[in-house]
């Protein structure tokens, strides 16, 4: 199962439900299918296997928060198994001013 940004029928309002005319079949059918409801990770053509990766990834690490901040260099040597050489990338003194 992938998040989605869209709530199981059991969280809706009875509001809601009544809209819904009570079908939660229906509703689980059509309102938590497809790609534009992913709540992270989603491709643009519809592609399953980004939000997949993603979650394996998170799985792999804990859960989703252990993903938020970090270096992008150290994803790409998770994901790949290659050490990535930042060299480009200025010093800290250079960053901060220091001369």
């Amino acid at each position: 199962m992938l998040f989605v940004a869209i709530p199981k029928y059991q969280e809706l309002s009875p509001e809601t439900k009544l809209i819904l005319h009570n079908d939660e079949d229906g509703f689980n059918k059509t309102a938590r299918k497809g790609g534009k409801t992913l709540y992270f990770a989603q491709s643009e053509k519809g592609e399953t296997w980004v939000p997949l990766v993603e979650k394996a990834f998170a799985k792999l690490h804990g859960d989703y928060a252990s993903l938020c901040g970090g270096i992008t260099g150290e994803g790409i040597e998770d994901m790949t198994g290659s050490v990535i050489l930042l060299t480009s990338l200025p010093s800290v003194t250079q960053f901060i001013g220091i001369t």
